[in-house]
Formats: C-alpha cells, sequence, structure tokens
C-alpha cells in the first residue's frame, strides 16, 4: 500500500516514516507526486485543518492521504499560538521565536511556564472516507533552547519527567510520549485496517 503524508517538512517526513516502518507501507511526500499548490489552514480547529489537507491531497493524488495539524499551546499566551503556530512570527525564524517565547516568560515559574503540544492526523481514502485521530503532551517552556533534533519548537518543550527537551529526546522515547506519536498511535490503527483490506482485492 502507499500512502501520501501531506507535508513537504522533512522532519515530519522523517518521524512518520518511523512510526510506520513495521507497516510495510511506501510513504509519500508532496514533493513526490509533484502537489504544488498551497493549502490554506484557515480552520479553527486542528482537526478542521488536517482534514482539508488530506482531502485535497487524496483526491489529487487518488491515493490514501494522510495529514496532520499540530500546534503548541503556551499557558502564559493564553494557550496562543495554536492553531496559528507554524504562523506565530513570521518574519522569524524558528530559533529566533523559542528565544523570544523564552524572554517572553523571563521571571515566570511552576504552572506559568506550562505548554502543550496538540496534534489532528487526519486520514482521507479516495473513496472519500475520513477519520480524526488527536494526541497531546504536556510540558513546560524551557529556560534556554536545547538539543539539535527534532524541529520547530522542539528545542523549548521540556518534558520534567525525562529531564529533556524534545529536542534532546532520543527518537526512540519521543515517538511514545509525543502528541504526533499518541494521534497516530490511533491512526495507525485505521491504516492496518485500510491496508488489510487492499491486501483483499
Amino acid at each position: 500500500m502507499e500512502i501520501v503524508v501531506a507535508t513537504r517538512n522533512e522532519g515530519k517526513l522523517k518521524e512518520f516514516k518511523h512510526l510506520v516502518k513495521d507497516l510495510n507501507i511506501r510513504v509519500r511526500s508532496l514533493n513526490d507526486i509533484n502537489f504544488n499548490k498551497e493549502i490554506l489552514e484557515a480552520g479553527t480547529t486542528y482537526s478542521e485543518n488536517a482534514l482539508n489537507k488530506a482531502k485535497k491531497v487524496s483526491v489529487f493524488s487518488n491515493r490514501i492521504a494522510v495529514s496532520d495539524d499540530s500546534g503548541i499551546e503556551i499557558l502564559a499566551y493564553n494557550n496562543g499560538p495554536g492553531v496559528q503556530s507554524a504562523r506565530f512570527l513570521p518574519k522569524l525564524t524558528y530559533e529566533q521565536k523559542n528565544k523570544k517565547i523564552i524572554a517572553d516568560l523571563k521571571g515566570k515559574s511552576g504552572h506559568q511556564r506550562t505548554v502543550k503540544y496538540k496534534c489532528a492526523i487526519a486520514i482521507c481514502t479516495p473513496e472519500k472516507k475520513s477519520s480524526v485521530c488527536e494526541g497531546e503532551c504536556e510540558g513546560v517552556i524551557s529556560t534556554e533552547p536545547k538539543g539539535d533534533r527534532g524541529f520547530g519548537y522542539d528545542p523549548i518543550f521540556f518534558l520534567p519527567k525525562y529531564g529533556k527537551t524534545f529536542a534532546e529526546l532520543p527518537a526512540k522515547i519521543k515517538n511514545q510520549v509525543s502528541h504526533r506519536a499518541k494521534a497516530f498511535k490511533k491512526a495507525k490503527e485505521i491504516l492496518i485496517e485500510l491496508k488489510n483490506a487492499d491486501t483483499t482485492k
């Protein structure tokens, strides 16, 4: 079975391939199918955005499409930037965004530094059947960026249980505890069902 992951983000693609490595599924990206259109993320929830992308990519490719939308919700920002996470402070690099968030939270401690990563994964088939799975992970904003694994806000997303940021965690652990991993655990069951149905055709 072949699926298209609706992303050009190499970090996300690598994470997703790692998560499905035991399913013997061929994974393609938007670049692989020459999908050049921009899909506006105009929804008010992660689920809306993920489903919109999955549907459009599935129609374009005539394949099963998997899309995720995720964001970071910082208590000190009134749970923002949320669904706007990818477009938050658009003129800054993620390195600069992370430094600004740390600066904004200077002097705050404990509960005030609470942050959540949230993710919705949508699966859409050429027959227009769709499903959405959600997951979240809670941590705190670190006092300095650490680690060179991961991407986005990972260097400042600190998990007290492990004493490390997402960007420091080994892939094996991150792919068990992350928001995306939790959502994918549910989505994996759906992909297994689709794969089994595919082999009986």
